[in-house]
């Protein structure tokens, strides 16, 4: 089966693509230079290279931005790949949206609008809407605290700490990805998250991954300047949906940051 994959560069791609190597045959579309075999260098406005690059079975859409111009990247972009699919007869396509589609910001609109695209298409597609993703490698969201606990002993704390996250292991998101594609669940749009912490727990677990005691600061959230933003509000979803479909059993926050033991 030959697969595509779009952002393979990036955290979850590159996670991605140490599962899928393993059985298919794969092919990636990057704007960056990448030392592997069938690399189709270019991006999302490249129609001719699109168009050849989506002779595949399964389209994985992980490309993205999450700042500057999102809706001509997220919208648009996804908008060529799927013209490009629907000329080359795609079986599957896998869009990989946000948690942040159903929130009034730009880049949450522009996350809506490709999901969209992918609905009208008439393509059979699976989307995803994961929460925060956590693990080795990632830098940015949880990773910004993580590396002010291990590096400072302090713990930024946004307000008083109760909003609630449910953050997804990386591993748990590719895991799903690759189960979608072998799967014939088709024309659903599901959330995926982890189990349901509030900002405090989530800290009070990193500092015993760490063996760290960690200074709390509370500060307004407005003021917060080294918190990602996408951890300064609630994030939680049902997942009762993808459970049911696919058996999905997110890892425990806990055992999910036990890389942190390793490397700290």
């Amino acid at each position: 089966m030959k697969i595509l994959i779009t952002g393979a560069t990036g955290f979850v791609g590159r996670n991605l693509l140490n599962v899928l190597d393993k059985g298919y045959d794969v092919r990636i579309l990057s704007r960056k230079k990448f030392d592997r075999k069938n690399v189709y260098l270019g991006d999302l406005f490249d129609k001719d290279l699109l168009l050849e690059a989506s002779k595949v079975d399964v389209v994985v859409h992980l490309a993205g931005i999450t700042k500057g111009n999102v809706m001509e990247v997220n919208s648009l972009g996804t908008k060529n790949l799927i013209e490009a699919c629907v000329v080359n007869n795609v079986k599957k396509f896998i869009f990989i949206s946000s948690y942040d589609a159903i929130l009034e910001t730009r880049y949450g609109r522009s996350k809506k609008s490709a999901e969209n695209y992918v609905r009208d298409s008439g393509l059979n597609y699976t989307i995803l809407r994961p929460t925060v993703i956590y693990g080795r490698g990632n830098n940015k969201d949880l990773e910004m605290l993580i590396k002010m606990i291990k590096k400072y002993s302090i713990a930024v704390i946004p307000g008083n700490g109760d909003m609630k996250l449910q953050p997804l292991f990386v591993g748990d998101l590719v895991d799903l990805i690759a189960n979608i594609i072998k799967s014939k669940e088709k024309n659903k749009t599901y959330f995926v998250g982890g189990e349901i912490l509030s900002f405090n727990e989530i800290v009070d677990k990193i500092c015993r991954a760490l063996s760290k005691k960690a200074i709390r600061i509370n500060i307004p959230n407005f003021a917060v300047r080294f918190i990602d933003k996408n951890l300064l509000q609630d994030k939680t979803c049902n997942i009762n949906e993808i459970k049911k479909d696919f058996g999905f059993n997110p890892t425990p926050f806990e055992k999910g940051i036990e890389y942190l033991r390793h490397d700290s």
